[in-house]
C-alpha cells in the first residue's frame, strides 16, 4: 500500500481499525458436497460470445483508457475469519497468481490485496469509503487511480455478497510511478513503432496501469454455505483483474456466477472455469503499453478464441 500523501500514520491507523473491526466476525460454513460444474460444449456463435464476455467484464480506471494488472508480486491479507481459513484463501489466490507468472509474497510481506470478512458488509464498506486517501475516491489523484464516483457509490451501496475496489497507478516505461500532475512529455510521451516496409509507423503510449492495492469486502452472512475453495477462486478472479461488478455474466461459464447460481438454487461453477483462466491469461499476456483498453480487450478475446474448446458459454 503506497498512497503518495504525507498522512501515512492516519491511513495506517484507519487500516488497523478496519481490520480489528472484523476480527470477531463468524467464519464461513464449509459445504464440500457441492456438485462439480456442468461441462458445456461451445456451440453457436462462440466468437461473438467470447467478445461479449470480455466486453462485459473488463473495466478500466476512469480517465485511463487501459486495463490494469499486477506487475510482479501480490500479497493477500484476510481479516475476519479464523487464521487457518484465512491462510487457505491466501494460498488459493497465490496459487492462481503464480499460474499467471506473478510472485506471491512470503510470510510477513507488505499486503496489497486486503480482504475483509464481516457480517455487516454495508456498514463496513461505507466506513472504508470515508477514508478518501485509502480508496483514491477522486479519479486520477495523488493517491492513485480509480473507477470514479459512480463506481464508488455502487461499492458503498450494493447488496452483493462480495464487493471490490481497485486502486491503480500510472507507470512510465522507465518504471517511474506518476503521481498527481505528473506527465510524460517530450520524447518519452510516445515511442515510434517501426513496421515492415509499406506499412505506416504508429505511436505507442509509454505509460501503463498497474494495481497498487485492491480492497475486497465479503459479507459473511450472504456467503454462508460457500466452500472456501470456491470462495478463494472467486476472490482470486476479482483480485487479479479489474472487473465490472455490474456485468451480466449469466450466459457464460464463469466463477463470477457463483452466488447467482446459489440464489437460483442452481449448480453453477464452483471453481475457476476454462473461460476464467483463459481471460486472466489473456489479460496478463495483453500489451502493457496499449493504445487503448479496446486494444487490450481485443487481445484477450483473441487469446480466448484460440484457447477455449470446452466448457463453453453456460446456458444455465
Amino acid at each position: 500500500l503506497r498512497p503518495r500523501v504525507g498522512a501515512m500514520k492516519p491511513l495506517r491507523a484507519a487500516m488497523c481499525a478496519a481490520v480489528l473491526a472484523v476480527l470477531s466476525s463468524p467464519a464461513f460454513a464449509q459445504d464440500a458436497s457441492q456438485p462439480p460444474p456442468e461441462q458445456v460444449t461451445v456451440t453457436g456463435h462462440a466468437e461473438d460470445m467470447v467478445r461479449d464476455f470480455v466486453g462485459q467484464v473488463s473495466a478500466a480506471p476512469a480517465g485511463a483508457d487501459q486495463l490494469a494488472r499486477w506487475d510482479r508480486s501480490i500479497c493477500p491479507q484476510v481479516a475476519g475469519i479464523q487464521a487457518r481459513y484465512a491462510q487457505f484463501i491466501i494460498d488459493r489466490i497465490s496459487q492462481r497468481a503464480y499460474q499467471l507468472g506473478l510472485t506471491p509474497g512470503r510470510s510477513g510481506c507488505r499486503a496489497n490485496i486486503f480482504i475483509f470478512v464481516t457480517p455487516d458488509s454495508q456498514a463496513f464498506a461505507k466506513a472504508l469509503v470515508d477514508h478518501q486517501a485509502l480508496m483514491a475516491t477522486h479519479t486520477m489523484d495523488e493517491n492513485g487511480n480509480s473507477r470514479g464516483q459512480a463506481a464508488l457509490a455502487d461499492f458503498a451501496n450494493t447488496d452483493r455478497p462480495v464487493r471490490w475496489w481497485h486502486v491503480t497507478e500510472s507507470v512510465a516505461s522507465n518504471g517511474q510511478v506518476l503521481g498527481n500532475g505528473d506527465t510524460v512529455s517530450g520524447p518519452m510521451a510516445h515511442e515510434v513503432v517501426r513496421l515492415p516496409a509499406g506499412q505506416a509507423s504508429r505511436l505507442t503510449p509509454t505509460t501503463r496501469q498497474d494495481f497498487n492495492r485492491v480492497l475486497i469486502v465479503v459479507d459473511a452472512t450472504k456467503s454462508q454455505g460457500v466452500s472456501f475453495a470456491s470462495l478463494g477462486d472467486y476472490l482470486a478472479m476479482v483480485a487479479l483483474a479489474q472487473l465490472d461488478p455490474a456485468a451480466d455474466t449469466a450466459p457464460y461459464d464463469t466463477i463470477l456466477n457463483l452466488f447467482r447460481a446459489r440464489s437460483a438454487s442452481g449448480n453453477g461453477p464452483t471453481e475457476l472455469t476454462s473461460w476464467d483462466e483463459s481471460y486472466l491469461q489473456g489479460l496478463y499476456g495483453a500489451p502493457r503499453f496499449a493504445r487503448s483498453a479496446r486494444q487490450q480487450a481485443g487481445s484477450i478475446a483473441s487469446h480466448m478464441r484460440g484457447d477455449i474448446t470446452q466448457p463453453g458459454p453456460s446456458d444455465r
